[in-house]
């Protein structure tokens, strides 16, 4: 049956808890019997001092003490794990190497990220160009664009204007009728046609009544009174027309293209106030209120750039300080996740023991700065002096009950000591 880590460090917790309080028990027991030997040896010296006389045996005195196990661990240490999920490509480091801080110690796949950074980058790019233009006075070529559509738009306006004069001197026309004049000019023209009419028939009796005319002689002369005949009758008719006045789709029509050459106008005196608005903000210079936004955009841009750049620094898992790897819990190919200890990093240079089970009866007793000896089960016959640092001021939870963790910092290392070794610790306190 396989164990999580969680799990057998807990049954590590219990089994190290158990062994100190069977070790204390040990002591305990041995520190009575050697109390009971003292005494025995104090009443069997009463007991015979009448018989022989012998020297007292010296008695050291005994200091009460709190027991309790703990742990090797570093003054400075952490399970670093990823910010965000992915599959593990890169694991730099192994057990025991030294890193320094800032140093990647693996990495995951940041191909998305990289995406992200490249385009978030490109919509900067935009967005700063975008602000320059905005920012930028206008060219000289710019200014003579505006102009020259200004003046083209007046130009276009003298047009529209001249147009609807010529409508409107139209429809006042057909409406006032014929004047005596244009009826006077058209009479004179029928009689000019008649005229023509007659000597284009005397033109033509005269040759007919030549012997010496030739037949295409003779049609001519009839081709030409004939011609004459209808240009009579076109005279007469326009006569007619002039004298009867206009008829009423003739004004519908002439009205038609009045109201066609005023909304010409109207068109075009639009496009003049269009060309001389826009040639007045050339000269003016970019507003206010279109800088401000193009430099919201780039904020904005910015902003983005600044997220995908973090997205892409969670994909590396890197040193937050100078130290030595205590243990690597992933492998490439893994799919990493957030929060889950990937590398273990502590700085063993300075070593120091935590209590894993200094309970709440005796965490009362003992106080930060006083003395404790601490023992090894891998340093057997070794002991170490040491102080009392810390003591939490909360509570750890645990099977056995309630307990406290007081940091013991020692006055002396030793080289074989290592990050997670079991330590037992003595720590005197005042007799009660």
């Amino acid at each position: 049956m396989s164990l999580t880590a969680e799990s057998a460090e807990d049954a590590e917790g219990v089994l190290l808890k158990v062994l100190g309080a069977k070790i204390r028990e040990q002591r305990c027991e041995m520190k009575k019997v050697a109390l009971g030997w003292v005494v025995a040896a104090l009443l069997t010296g009463c007991a015979q001092a009448a018989v022989t006389p012998t020297p007292t045996p010296a008695v050291e005195d005994f200091t009460p003490a709190v027991s309790v196990s703990g742990k090797v661990v570093p003054a400075r240490w952490a399970n670093l794990s990823f910010q965000t999920a992915g599959r593990i490509v890169e694991v730099n480091v192994w057990l025991g190497d030294r890193v320094s801080a800032g140093q990647v110690l693996a990495r995951l796949d940041d191909s998305d990220a990289r995406a992200g950074v490249a385009q978030a980058e490109a919509a900067l790019k935009v967005a700063q160009a975008q602000l320059e233009s905005a920012k930028a006075p206008p060219r000289p070529e710019q200014i003579a664009a505006a102009e020259a559509a200004v003046a083209a738009a007046q130009a276009g306006l003298k047009t529209a204007q001249a147009n609807l004069e010529v409508a409107r001197a139209n429809l006042n026309k057909l409406l006032a009728g014929p004047s005596p004049r244009e009826l006077e000019v058209a009479r004179q023209q029928i009689e000019q046609a008649k005229a023509q009419l007659w000597g284009a028939q005397a033109a033509r009796d005269a040759i007919k009544g030549n012997p010496a005319s030739t037949p295409g002689q003779s049609d001519t002369a009839e081709a030409a009174v004939a011609q004459a005949e209808v240009a009579v009758r076109i005279t007469e008719l326009q006569y007619e027309e002039l004298k009867a006045g206009p008829r009423a789709s003739d004004i519908a029509i002439a009205r038609a293209q009045v109201q066609q050459a005023e909304g010409q106008v109207a068109t075009a005196e639009a496009q003049v106030q269009q060309a001389q608005a826009q040639l007045a903000l050339l000269k003016a210079g970019p507003p206010k209120e279109q800088i401000a936004a193009a430099e919201a955009n780039v904020a904005q841009a910015q902003a983005a750039l600044e997220a995908a750049r973090a997205a892409l620094a969670k994909t590396q898992l890197v040193a937050p300080f100078d130290g030595t790897v205590g243990t690597v819990f992933v492998h490439v190919g893994e799919l990493a996740t957030p929060g889950q200890p990937a590398i273990a990093l502590g700085d063993v240079a300075t070593l120091r023991v935590e209590t894993t089970d200094l309970s709440e009866v005796d965490v009362v007793r003992v106080n930060v700065g006083s003395p404790a000896t601490v023992t090894f089960d891998a340093l057997p016959g070794a002991t170490f002096s040491g102080k009392v640092t810390r003591i939490a001021p909360m509570s750890t939870p645990g099977q056995s009950g309630v307990n406290y963790v007081a940091v013991v910092e020692l006055a002396q290392m030793d080289p074989r000591i290592a990050w997670g070794m079991t330590a037992f610790v003595d720590i005197p306190v005042s007799g009660e």
